[in-house]
């Protein structure tokens, strides 16, 4: 009788080679998902950044809208209405103060071509500042320069712009004084 000796001197399989591929494939799987967080963190950055860029670009816009306006020849009175307003007594600016973006009467709509990639046209409204005369003094009733000419009258304006990029989440608020 014959006994195979090959079977008994046959190493038995300890299973290390299961738990090296368990523990890259645990690794490549790390790697991965941290690849997938980090993409994810920089789409949301870009669109961040794109939504922000869309917000002040529409800002911009409806601010040259208004100092546009300003350079118009005629002003109407700054009497509430129309997005004209005095300025605010309480020292604070008016958007803060009492005006809602949300009334039509309260801010007019830019006027140029629609703006696309923004979730609401962008809107503006002016104030009208003190007025400040330059070059004369008073007496008598009348302000004269010492040559008898009237003084020079300058009027400021300050126009506050509000544009909304792609979401409402990204809101713009530019502001720039006009000299008139």
């Amino acid at each position: 009788m014959t006994v195979l000796k090959d079977n008994i001197h046959k190493p038995q399989q300890q299973g290390v080679v299961l738990v090296i591929s368990m523990i890259l494939l645990l690794v490549m799987t790390s790697l991965v998902l941290a690849s997938v967080s980090s993409t994810r963190n920089e789409e949301r950055m870009s669109g961040a950044t794109r939504d922000m860029n869309a917000s002040f670009q529409a800002a911009e816009a409806a601010l040259l809208d208004g100092e546009n306006y300003l350079a118009s020849a005629i002003l109407p009175p700054f009497n509430g209405t129309n997005g004209l307003y005095q300025a605010s007594t309480t020292g604070e600016d008016l958007y803060e103060d009492t005006a809602s973006w949300d009334w039509a009467t309260d801010c007019v709509t830019y006027s140029g071509a629609t703006i696309s990639g923004v979730i609401t046209q962008p809107c503006y409204y002016i104030e009208e500042l003190n007025v400040v005369l330059t070059g004369g003094t008073t007496g008598g009733g009348s302000i004269t320069i010492g040559d008898g000419s009237a003084p020079s009258v300058t009027a400021f304006y300050r126009v506050t712009a509000r544009g909304v990029g792609v979401s409402p989440n990204s809101e713009t608020i530019l502001q720039s004084v006009f000299k008139r």
